[in-house]
């Protein structure tokens, strides 16, 4: 059992080491096109930074998403991108 969780936690030391995470902005909930974007509606998710799309609003751009409106719709989980605001 010691062994298992010595070797799990290498392991996950490793893929922490080789996936830097970001916060990206996501839809807390299914949005439709002309949603308002307030905190309320909004969550964030943990990322491996070299799978976030360039386009996505990360934790730190929430003040200029907040209050925005979407262009299109989103999923709920689905990463926020600029593009649509």
């Amino acid at each position: 059992r010691q062994y298992l969780a010595l070797r799990a936690s290498q392991v996950e030391q490793r893929l922490a080491e080789k996936y830097e995470r970001a916060r990206v902005l996501v839809a807390g909930e299914d949005l439709t096109a002309g949603s308002l974007l307030t905190t309320a509606v909004l969550a964030t998710r943990d990322v491996p930074v070299r799978y976030i799309p360039s386009s996505s609003a990360r934790v730190e751009d929430l003040s200029r998403v907040e209050g925005q409106r979407l262009l299109t719709p989103l999923k709920a989980g689905d990463p926020v991108p600029t593009s649509a605001l």
